[in-house]
């Protein structure tokens, strides 16, 4: 069996030094800033693998508060929070509506990012910030793996929700010139082995290969089959069980830096305008090179 390496970023920052009990970093602490939207909605991301944990007590409290107002969660927070590479979170008005965490891992010359979990308030929703999470959140992992050579990148992402499978589905169009689950490949379902491995997960159906069987047990409210365009009704496995069981729907798509680069620069475009390009964090043009990138 292959041995998946694992990757981490290195964020250049400037931390105050603690003096007795270590100080916590607000939500709003300046060296996690990386931008601003259209609509003033402020983003802030923190490399929580290379950061002082202890020091974001602050920020996992307002966004488990999120979290909270969003679904049944079933496991502590905490110790989910700890477990992931990267959180995006934003800011309005100095309050915390909305994040994204996320992992990611080397598998042979794949760079694997699975968007782990996305949350924002319900007052919050209609503004496209769940879409601008996911486009700033594959834009750090371009930036950190670009120099990475021959690299293909895998969009990965697990949902109980089925109202999310539906939204994969409608937009396909997008992934069309990708490997993805819903035209997967051996290269594709070599990762999805190696996936299922690491995940320590089962299949609901061997012949439905992209639904994990017990993985968000009872997090979500009630859907009906028939809810389902009838397309989908056919690509899910009878004895599903979204709700009671927390089967999950395992949505992936190679995709190449070339591939990626045009619609990726189009959205950071639409989502933040012009000043994107030259965002000293994530910018085409950035002077300071804050990322770099350290594959053990």
């Amino acid at each position: 069996m292959d041995q998946m390496a694992a990757a981490s970023s290195h964020f250049e920052l400037e931390y105050p030094a603690p003096e007795g009990e270590k100080e916590q970093y607000d939500i709003e602490y300046d060296g996690f800033f990386t931008i601003k939207n259209r609509q003033g909605f402020k983003f802030y991301t923190v490399d929580i693998k290379n950061t002082d944990i202890s020091r974001l007590k602050k920020i996992v409290g307002a966004c488990e508060k999120v979290e909270n107002a969003c679904w049944t969660a079933q496991e502590n927070f905490y110790s989910y929070f700890n477990e992931r590479d990267m959180i995006t979170y934003i800011v309005k008005d100095g309050k915390v509506v909305g994040f994204q965490l996320l992992s990611h891992w080397v598998i042979d010359r794949y760079v694997v990012f699975g968007l782990d979990e996305t949350m924002v308030l319900k007052e919050y929703r209609g503004n496209r910030l769940g879409l601008t999470l996911c486009v700033l959140s594959a834009r750090s992992i371009f930036t950190i793996f670009s120099k990475k050579k021959k690299a293909k990148f895998v969009f990965l992402s697990i949902t109980p929700n089925p109202r999310v499978m539906i939204g994969f589905y409608k937009y396909k169009t997008l992934f069309k010139i990708m490997q993805n689950s819903f035209k997967p490949s051996e290269s594709l379902m070599m990762i999805h082995d190696k996936l299922l491995f690491r995940k320590k997960a089962t299949l609901v159906n061997r012949d439905y290969p992209f639904f994990f069987k017990n993985m968000f047990p009872g997090s979500l409210g009630s859907f009906e089959m028939n809810d389902f365009p009838k397309p989908i009704r056919k690509m899910v496995p009878p004895e599903i069980s979204f709700f009671e069981r927390g089967d999950a729907f395992i949505f992936m798509a190679i995709f190449s830096k070339l591939t990626c680069w045009v619609p990726l620069t189009v959205m950071m475009l639409l989502r933040f305008g012009r000043k994107c390009f030259f965002n000293e964090n994530l910018g085409f043009f950035r002077k300071n090179k804050k990322i770099k990138l350290s594959i053990q």
